[in-house]
């Protein structure tokens, strides 16, 4: 490598420190998450059972009564704000939102209403009031019962139906042989049923009767309620319709509290309760009171119970109540979405909706496998209206466009034609069902045979005996209006389905949290989670994602000046949603499909169907109040961060997690904003993950990796990293970032990024290694009309043997391209980049430095084109002289000097010198030359005028290839016969240039005597063609005379032709 030139550069640049660029993160949210949640369950003091004796109860009722308060102080729930409520607008004509509530009443003083409602009036004359005491109550008033719930009960006919069904299972005895003739018969044998006439199996079966009978529920009043609640109803009669199979203290009122020692809720004597509710990965306690929103009719808004006469039901009041008031205002977007949360809350179940359509094949199995023992999952049915309100579909006979109808039966039932699955669904919404005589259920004739009533009564009978009709259709007392259809009927049917799971009853199961507490500002954007999950048969994931509750604080308002309005008080904004988008991941191919998204301001959940082996499932969260998530399956999974997961479940040898700040970037502009050098100890297969706390700004990042040792950089699409083979190298390999705001783009905020390194080796790790020095420098420079103008040539003289830099110019004044180059020391190009618009960026230069090392950086701004040209010229300039202002910013990790480079000027000094040494006074001699030819002296008068031979133009400069250090100066000898050469050079060139000419013009004059002659052979055959085309192209007029005085009119025939010839008059 040649050294470096004597003098090398000149003076050096002055730069000036670039003030930070800053800019907040846009992402601003103004509700604030609450800092407690709901403290997680733990069973109450129960209620003391007033028929025990006193003086052994007195501890126990202290601590009851300390618990629930005095009896004789209404409890009134300070932390139930009334004005959060749903805000939803009335879906429909006769539906109801909470912004119909009038009145908020207590239960105790409703029933008092409803008393003295029932009171009848004292119409009856003086002398009847003295008539006996039968009399008098026969009169009084019917008496109206509050309580938690209304117990149904088996009846003693279900009892006794099913003694006699299971007596008839039992294996009958073999008949006695008959006595022979002259014996007696022997007398019967003692059974063990008359030794012990009670049978456990028979007593255990009636227990299981009377606790299924005391789950049943008596309906729901849906008319009338607030809009939610509609669907609340056909949800919990989903629990209902599966009483059997929800385990002891979770079903619907059985969440109640206070309770009898028996676990039997009661009416708490002040009005206080506490609701077991599923929120936030666990059963929480939530307190309300009895303090009721009631409409226009007078009823409550809340969901409600058809009890009986003279009982009325609190125990959906007060559910429902606790849901509201565990998520307030916040609303999933409709009524049925907000009725899914409160059910999941209510429950513990998650709420998924799908379409039928959308499983296809696989409807029947799944509505199959939901019946059978030990599942865990239910599905209700729901019409197509539900998810296309445009959609249309026929009323059915049964089928309430707001009824959920449950999936309880699954039975095939064969007849004369073959077999068909029939399906058993309860709804809530269906009271007439039982009216209809199961007309869902639609047989097809036989084949060639005509459809009679007579036949599909017929079939109808075979299919009901099948299924044993009778026994399961029969109305028993509080059990759902229930009815049969075809399972091939059900997509056409119903468009829509509600999937209910019983994520509390899974064996394995797992809470994902954000700490919000954490931070002052939330972030939009929250640590990623990954699910790992290895099995031999593909599995589901239940993921559900809840929202803690928020508040919001109106900011203060400044005092009005005099005379001024007052400031419109401020609006609280909308809730900040919580969602989730979840991928199947492959790490080491950058793979990731989206299988799922969720997306709420309450609670949300989604089903996964995972593949067998071993897959990961990327959780993607974006909560700016936090959120907590819950993964639930069969099958045993691990889930967590992602470096927890992939280094404990997969077994990755190196989980880096690197935290980077980005900067802010002004319009217009591009700059790096994470650099991270990563080194290896061994061969390694590295994979990098980066991602950014503000999603919306990944469009305006790209990502590089950068191979320091060879100096190739390769660019990403996103902002993922394949598995890259990586080599220990003294360098290592550098991972760039870049933010770009392009003209007219808005300006890109500060944010923060999260950087996880993959790889199957150990010894992978990550420095982070910004660009800690930024400098400018600025000026004017005139340019060239119509040539390339040098914009400034600087020397870069970096120490530290790893620096790197990061170069942008932006110039103003001129519309013309800019080219910007990096030299080396051999001034052989390294980088070339050009801008439009006058920036251009250099974003990556990297500046290993040996020895002898200097890189020059060169600007150039091009010559206009025609269109820049003609602007410049219509432009008015200041002198006639087109100027440009320039800034160059120069980014780097350490501040190195940089100069302007006046190698070329210095070598120019050198060679004149040495002109100097050969031709003494050769410098002196040419300035008086110059001189005298510039400023002639004048001449004496009657001189005659001195003449000057004209001095020629200089030729064009030819480009010397030639190294400068290695030219000599030439004497006037050589310069003669240089001459002497060139002159016969040129006198050579112009006698063969002659000859050409001659040959040239000879073979010009040849061609035009032959293209004459082909001209006038042409004209003779062209005169022949046209002459031809005359004569036949003529016209013959006459004959077309002699046709139109020939033609006869045929008009339309006059009713007076009709009845004669059709032969037209004239003829």
């Amino acid at each position: 490598m040649p050294p470096k030139a004597s003098g090398g550069t000149g003076q050096a640049v002055t730069f000036e420190p670039v003030p930070a660029f800053e800019l907040p993160p846009s992402v601003v949210v103004q509700h604030r998450p609450v800092a407690a949640l709901p403290a997680v369950f733990s069973a109450p003091p129960a209620a003391v059972d007033p028929g025990t004796d006193p003086k052994e109860t007195a501890g126990a009722l202290k601590e009851f009564e300390g618990f629930w308060g005095a009896a004789d102080a209404p409890f009134e729930d300070e932390a139930f704000d009334r004005e959060s409520l749903p805000g939803l607008d009335p879906e429909g004509e006769d539906r109801l939102s909470f912004g119909a509530v009038t009145a908020w009443k207590r239960a105790s003083d409703w029933i008092a209403e409803k008393q003295a409602a029932m009171v009848p009036e004292e119409a009856a004359p003086a002398e009847a009031e003295e008539g006996a005491e039968g009399e008098e109550a026969a009169h009084a008033a019917p008496g109206v019962k509050l309580c938690v719930v209304s117990v149904v009960g088996a009846s003693e006919h279900e009892e006794d139906r099913l003694q006699v069904e299971l007596h008839q299972l039992k294996e009958k005895p073999a008949a006695p042989e008959a006595p022979a003739e002259g014996e007696e018969a022997a007398p019967p044998e003692a059974t063990e049923d008359e030794d012990d006439p009670t049978d456990p199996h028979i007593e255990e079966a009636i227990e299981g009767l009377r606790f299924e009978a005391s789950r049943r529920i008596r309906g729901f009043e849906t008319n009338a309620v607030e809009q939610s609640m509609e669907w609340l109803a056909g949800m919990l009669g989903m629990v209902a319709s599966m009483r059997s199979q929800v385990p002891k203290g979770e079903y619907l009122w059985e969440t109640i509290y206070p309770q009898t020692p028996d676990g039997r809720p009661q009416v708490s004597p002040n009005g206080k309760y506490i609701v077991k509710l599923w929120v936030h990965g666990d059963w929480r306690s939530v307190v309300v009171d009895d303090w009721l929103p009631f409409g226009e009719d007078g009823m409550p808004l809340l969901l409600r119970s058809r009890g009986t006469e003279h009982e009325v039901e609190l125990w959906p009041l007060l559910l429902s109540k606790a849901a509201i008031k565990v998520f307030g205002k916040r609303s999933d977007g409709c009524s049925l979405t907000n009725a899914m949360g409160y059910a999941s809350a209510i429950t513990g179940k998650t709420v998924q909706l799908v379409s039928t359509h959308a499983l296809g094949a696989g409807l029947d199995k799944a509505l199959k496998s939901t019946v059978q023992s030990g599942s865990l999952c239910t599905i209700g049915l729901l019409v197509p209206s539900v998810l296309d309100p445009d959609q249309s579909s026929e009323a059915q006979p049964g089928i309430h466009p707001l009824g959920v109808h449950t999936v309880c039966d699954h039975r095939v039932g064969g007849h004369s034609t073959g077999s068909t699955a029939l399906l058993r669904l309860e709804s809530t919404r269906s009271e007439f069902l039982a009216e209809q005589e199961n007309s869902l259920v639609k047989l097809q004739a036989e084949p060639g045979k005509l459809s009679r009533e007579t036949d599909l009564e017929s079939k109808f009978q075979q299919l009901a005996a099948t299924v044993d009709w009778m026994a399961e259709t029969q109305s028993v007392p509080g059990v759902m209006s229930s009815f049969w259809v075809e399972s091939s009927s059900v997509a056409p049917l119903f468009g829509s389905a509600l999937v209910m799971h019983s994520v509390s009853r899974m064996e394995h199961s797992a809470m994902l949290s954000h700490s919000w507490e954490q931070h002052s500002v939330p972030l939009s954007r929250n640590p990623t989670m990954v699910v790992c999950c290895e099995n031999e048969e593909p599995t589901d994931l239940i993921v559900t994602l809840s929202q803690p509750p928020a508040t919001w604080t109106a900011p203060e308002l400044e005092p009005p000046e005099e005379d001024a309005p007052a400031p419109e008080p401020a609006i609280e904004p909308p809730i900040a949603r919580a969602s989730a988008v979840l991928e199947s991941w492959d790490w080491k191919q950058a793979g990731a499909k989206r299988v799922g998204t969720l997306s709420t301001e309450m609670m949300s959940s989604a089903v996964v169907r995972v593949c067998a082996g071993q897959q990961l499932l990327r959780v993607n969260l974006n909560a700016p109040l936090g959120y907590t998530a819950s993964v639930a399956s069969k099958s045993p999974f691990a889930a967590g961060p992602i470096e927890a997961v992939l280094k404990e479940s997969l077994g990755l040898g190196s989980v880096e997690k690197v935290v980077v700040p980005l900067a802010a970037v002004a319009c217009n502009t591009a700059q790096v904003v994470l650099r991270l050098n990563v080194t290896t100890t061994a061969q390694s297969r590295v994979a990098a993950y980066i991602e950014v706390a503000d999603p919306s700004l990944e469009g305006h990042l790209k990502l590089s990796l950068v191979d320091n040792e060879a100096e190739q950089a390769t660019e990403y699409m996103s902002l993922f990293m394949p598995a890259t083979v990586m080599e220990p190298s003294t360098r290592g390999y550098t991972l760039m970032m870049e933010a770009r705001a392009g003209p007219g783009q808005p300006a890109i905020p500060s944010s923060t990024a999260t950087v996880y390194l993959l790889s199957e080796e150990e010894g992978v790790t990550g420095t982070v290694d910004t660009f800690a020095e930024a400098r400018k420098s600025v000026g004017d420079q005139e340019l060239n009309l119509s040539k390339d103008t040098v914009l400034l040539k600087y020397v870069l003289q970096p120490s530290d043997v790893k620096e790197a830099a990061s170069v942008e110019l932006h110039v103003s004044g001129t519309e013309r391209q800019v080219e910007m180059r990096l030299l080396d020391t051999q001034q052989q190009t390294l980088q070339t980049t050009q801008g439009v618009r006058g920036h251009a960026t250099m974003m990556y230069v990297p500046l290993c430095q040996q020895a002898a090392d200097t890189w020059t950086l060169f600007v150039n701004v091009l010559a206009p084109d025609s269109d820049v040209a003609s602007k410049e010229a219509s432009a008015e300039h200041e002198d006639g002289v087109i100027k440009c202002h320039w800034e160059l910013i120069v980014r780097s990790r350490t501040t190195f000097p940089i100069s302007i480079d006046t190698r070329r000027q210095d070598m120019a000094v050198q060679v004149k010198a040495k002109w100097e040494d050969a031709d003494k006074g050769r410098s002196e001699r040419a300035k008086h030359a110059r001189e005298a030819y510039l400023s002639p002296a004048e001449a004496e008068e009657g001189a005659e005028p001195v003449k000057t031979k004209a001095m020629p133009g200089n030729p064009p400069a030819k480009v010397n290839a030639m190294d400068q250090e290695q030219a000599e100066v030439v004497s006037s000898e050589q310069r003669e016969q240089h001459l002497e050469t060139i002159s016969k050079t040129v006198e050579h060139f112009n006698t063969k240039q002659g000859e050409a000419l001659e040959m040239r013009g000879a073979a010009v004059a040849k061609w035009t005597k032959g293209n004459e002659a082909r001209v006038a052979a042409w004209g003779e055959v062209k005169g022949g063609v046209e002459s031809h085309w005359e004569v036949k192209s003529k016209r013959p007029t006459g004959a077309l005379k002699v046709y139109f005085e020939s033609c006869l009119l045929y008009t339309s025939p006059s009713p007076r032709d009709r009845t004669r010839s059709r032969m037209p008059s004239s003829a």
